[in-house]
């Protein structure tokens, strides 16, 4: 009798640690989880000038106006985006990515405005790629460029 209640004590014990460690794994698993999540949303990323963007993982970089390089505490811009902050491209790439983007919304703007006596100049913010449309010296529309889905539409 003493051997059979020290044998089902030793089985509620070999129970209790198997779901112990069952439950520990269960949650080890779940803040894995949660931390690559969070980690995916907010990359870091330091560019060739030393200058670092912190962004997140939206489509669009709709930002309040104050978005650029120096507005956060960390140097960083100050919204969510489809800019070029935290893929490791070369500077060429870039280049051509800004590029095109200057070519879409020079593009855009005559199509719709029907003014070819313009210019483009598209800028990476990190969060967004912004290309501004300049008649002469002031600039007359503001345009976003994702690499992806073309040209849209700031101010």
């Amino acid at each position: 009798m003493l051997e059979e209640e020290f044998e089902e004590t030793r089985n509620r014990s070999r129970l209790f640690l198997i779901i112990s460690a069952i439950a520990l794994a269960l949650l080890l698993g779940v803040g894995l989880l949660i931390w690559r999540t969070r980690e995916a949303r907010s990359v870091k990323y330091e560019n060739t000038y030393g200058v670092s963007y912190n962004y997140g993982a939206s489509q669009y970089g709709s930002c309040d106006g104050s978005c650029g390089v120096g507005n956060s505490a960390d140097g960083g811009s100050c919204c969510d985006g489809s800019g070029l902050g935290g893929q490791n491209l070369s500077d060429e790439e870039i280049k051509a990515i800004l590029n095109e983007a200057e070519k879409a919304g020079l593009a855009y703007y005559t199509e719709v405005y029907k003014d070819t006596s313009v210019v483009a100049k598209a800028t990476d913010y990190g969060c967004h790629i912004q290309v501004d449309i300049y008649k002469g010296e002031k600039a007359v529309k503001s345009l976003g460029f994702n690499p992806t889905s073309g040209i849209y539409e700031i101010s």
